[in-house]
């Protein structure tokens, strides 16, 4: 089964009331790195064959800057893709704004999907429909990605509408979002770790990049921070007061009151 992912990053505004900071809201971070990042993650570890970003071409430059070297094509051409598409089987259009979804919940829909034979199968915020269906959809002259729900509930397709997640569902449109969105997914990423033998004295100081892996019986204290794609061994004490980045740490070391980059630290 061939699938192709379609992440909408045309949500070009700020929030309300932003007045130096102009950025898209997608670009704003999540732990430790921007939010739509999590969507592309979640994707790839639902084994989606191929992703593309869509977005509008009054985008920021910083938003097209970022997406510099990735699949890119502009809203207004998505009929462009008429050819690519015909290559896969089923078509996911996923809101690049909801960084909580998992790829357990997109295995899912993509499950119901296929064992239901839906034209549309959806929640908040993620669509999949089979590719006849969206070739449809892209060659009627009126297609507007901000109206899919008007396009299956006018016509007769077999739809389903799943609720299997509605943690899954939130939607970064105001600061208080991305606050929440940013408690949850902490909260996620240290209960991960808590189950797989880590030791943490401090929910509340402590802040893992989803990215991170850490080992077995590893402590780590108060106001410690583990970003990117950091590994760390273990039986390792990190923290109080550590700040890692992006660096590999041996089994059995220990680390405090120190900001380590970019850097691998061995006995």
């Amino acid at each position: 089964m061939e699938i192709l992912a379609l992440i909408l990053c045309n949500q070009d505004d700020s929030f309300e009331g932003s007045y130096v900071r102009k950025d898209s809201r997608i670009l704003y971070p999540l732990i430790d790195k921007p939010l739509f990042l999590y969507v592309h993650d979640a994707l790839i570890n639902a084994k989606v064959t191929q992703y593309t970003y869509v977005m509008k071409k009054s985008s920021s430059k910083k938003i097209l800057e970022t997406l510099e070297n990735k699949n890119i094509i502009f809203e207004d051409e998505i009929i462009k893709l008429n050819e690519q598409i015909k290559n896969y089987d089923i078509i996911v259009l996923i809101d690049g704004d909801r960084p909580l979804i998992q790829s357990k919940t997109i295995c899912q829909l993509i499950d119901i999907h296929q064992k239901n034979n839906n034209d549309v199968t959806y929640q908040d915020g993620i669509y999949l429909v089979f590719k006849d269906v969206f070739l449809r959809w892209i060659n009627n002259a009126s297609f507007d990605f901000n109206k899919i729900d008007a396009l299956f509930i006018k016509d007769d397709y077999r739809v389903q509408n799943c609720n299997i997640s509605l943690d899954d569902s939130l939607k970064i449109k105001t600061r208080k979002d991305l606050l929440l969105a940013n408690q949850r997914m902490k909260d996620r990423i240290i209960n991960r770790h808590l189950d797989n033998g880590v030791v943490i004295l401090s929910a509340n100081t402590t802040f893992i990049s989803n990215d991170a892996v850490i080992g077995n019986d590893t402590i780590i204290y108060p106001n410690t921070f583990i970003y990117g794609k950091s590994m760390v061994g273990v039986g390792c004490e990190l923290g109080p007061n550590a700040f890692i980045v992006d660096s590999f740490i041996d089994n059995f070391i220990k680390v405090e009151n120190c900001m380590i980059k970019n850097k691998t630290i061995k006995k």
